[in-house]
């Protein structure tokens, strides 16, 4: 059977976007599986192989030659014979002392939870009660099986001991070859006292005296052959004490641990993938946005801690597929900017919070710097003010006190840092503001940063709010002479992404260039398979 393609592709993007989740669930599957089997009582399982020979009679009998193989009819007989109670119990009382616990409780679920936390069962009760008590334990610890069409019968018994096993599958043999023994000389016995009986009535009866011989004879014969008897089944094979318990059989118990793990793992990857309700591909993004072409930016693995950030790629791992991705963003752009005096201004937004925002906006101005060009890169989310924490540089402050008026806009020269990893230009906020949105961006002081902005640099990267803080948006967008606008993989929605749109067209008076941007795109196996570069997340 052929897979298609598409399928195929599709069940390996799940595995990829859900790997870590099926590796946890088989792995918590199998420490689960390897937990029990470690701490369950084990059981130990002996084997003896009876054979069904039947006999001539008894040992005075000439020749002693066994008869011919019974027919099965006799074999499944006699079978049904040793699983009888009176058989159970003769084995029993070959078998005692003992205790419950010494036996195996089979699908008895009430001595496997005690044998779990280790808890002694309780003593066996009198009378007849603890009779049936008993042979419930036995029937629940022995099999006893006939090994195909042959006449041999297997007896198994299992138990909490090795050596408790072997006793147990040996005495049940015994008891039926000794049951079988006394049950023959009965029926001799039994002829016996019979005979017995009619010579005692000789006299009455007139008999002669050859005759009152003759029986008397018969009667010391069958008195010779009660005591002879030999039995039409042997103990060809003795059962010995097993070295490894039979149960808990861990290697199998992981196995299957291991496949039942990996299906809830699969059908858990699958329930989520299905259960995603955010943009899931660039068409789904094109199509919430309205736009012609959409950009994917990959979800990559590697850790980021303060002072680093995963757009570092840009720079230390240039032909790694975020590098590419980031590139692919700046010729769209490049594209999409009017041709015109002075710098150009492009916002970089996102529906909410967390969707990879900030690392877009960096890693796009790294990548406009590498392309040649005077970058500044300027943190206007100031609820967040996260930059500061993607990129290595001394704080300076006191930006947001600027666009409130509290400070020379002339002040802003001194605030600008360089990126330790490039040319670029930084101007970040120190901590998050609690300032009116209409007192920091409806004002002329931040149009006159944007101007002084276009006339220094030939580009200028703006990280703004997210549309979560609707009124910061209403007041930056209209400076904008372009929008990046980030989606989260799975996260965002398509009717915040149709919001955000209109937010951006109400606020600008003109109509504006919009690149969207797929971020943290779970890779997607292909045949042949890329080579998986490290990337980035939003936090």
């Amino acid at each position: 059977m052929i897979i298609p393609r598409a399928e195929a592709e599709a069940f390996l993007g799940v595995l990829a976007r859900h790997g870590r989740l099926i590796v946890f669930v088989i792995l918590v599957a199998v420490l689960g599986a390897l937990f029990v089997t470690s701490i369950l009582r084990p059981i130990y399982t002996a084997t003896a192989l009876l054979v069904v020979e039947p006999a001539p009679g008894n040992l005075l009998a000439s020749g002693n030659v066994p008869q011919d193989v019974p027919n099965s009819g006799a074999i499944d007989g006699i079978v049904e014979i040793m699983r009888s109670d009176p058989v159970l119990m003769r084995a029993v009382e070959m078998v005692a002392p003992f205790e419950p616990s010494d036996f195996s409780s089979g699908f008895d679920l009430q001595p496997m939870f005690l044998g779990f936390f280790r808890i002694d069962a309780e003593p066996l009760a009198e009378g007849e009660a603890g009779r049936a008590q008993v042979l419930k334990l036995m029937r629940n610890s022995v099999s006893i099986n006939r090994r195909g069409l042959t006449p041999v019968i297997a007896i198994r018994a299992s138990a909490t001991s090795p050596d408790f096993a072997a006793r147990l599958a040996n005495a049940l043999g015994e008891a039926h070859i000794a049951l079988e023994v006394a049950a023959k000389s009965e029926s001799l016995r039994k002829a016996r006292d019979l005979i017995e009986g009619q010579i005692a009535a000789a006299s009455g009866q007139g008999l002669a005296p050859e005759q009152i011989a003759q029986l008397r004879q018969r009667s010391a014969e069958l008195d010779a052959q009660a005591q002879l008897q030999l039995p039409d089944a042997r103990l060809a094979a003795l059962a010995l004490p097993p070295s490894e318990a039979s149960f808990p059989d861990k290697k199998t118990a992981l196995a299957v641990a291991a496949l039942l793990g990996m299906a809830v793992a699969l059908a858990l990857a699958f329930t989520f993938d299905g259960l995603a309700s955010g943009v899931r591909s660039t068409d789904e993004l094109v199509e919430a946005t309205g736009v012609s072409t959409a950009v994917a930016m990959p979800r990559l693995s590697a850790s980021r801690f303060d002072g680093t950030s995963h757009a570092d790629q840009v720079i230390t791992a240039p032909l790694s597929p975020f590098s590419e991705g980031m590139r692919t963003l700046q010729v769209n752009l490049q594209r999409s900017l009017a041709a015109g005096a002075g710098g150009q201004v492009i916002f970089v937004l996102s529906p909410g919070d967390g969707e990879g925002k900030t690392t877009t906006a960096l890693g796009l101005a790294r990548a406009f710097d590498a392309a040649g060009r005077r970058v500044l890169l300027i943190d206007a989310d100031v609820r967040s003010a996260a930059l500061h924490r993607h990129v290595d540089v001394p704080l300076a402050g006191g930006f947001e006190q600027v666009l409130a008026g509290e400070r020379d806009i002339r002040q802003l020269a001194g605030m600008v840092r360089k990126d330790p990893l490039s040319k670029l230009s930084v101007l970040v906020n120190s901590e998050p503001s609690a300032v009116p949105a209409e007192v920091l961006f409806g004002g002329a002081t931040f149009g006159n940063v944007l101007r002084g902005v276009r006339a220094s640099y030939d580009i200028a990267i703006v990280d703004m709010p997210s549309l979560h803080w609707s009124a910061e948006a209403a007041h930056i967008l209209p400076h904008a002479d372009a929008v990046v606008l980030v989606a989260s993989w799975g996260k965002t929605e398509r009717a915040k992404l149709r919001e955000a749109v209109v937010a951006i067209k109400q606020a600008h008076p003109l109509p504006v260039p919009l690149v969207p941007v797929l971020a943290l795109q779970p890779s997607v196996l292909r045949w042949p398979t890329p080579r998986y570069e490290p990337g980035y997340s939003s936090r």
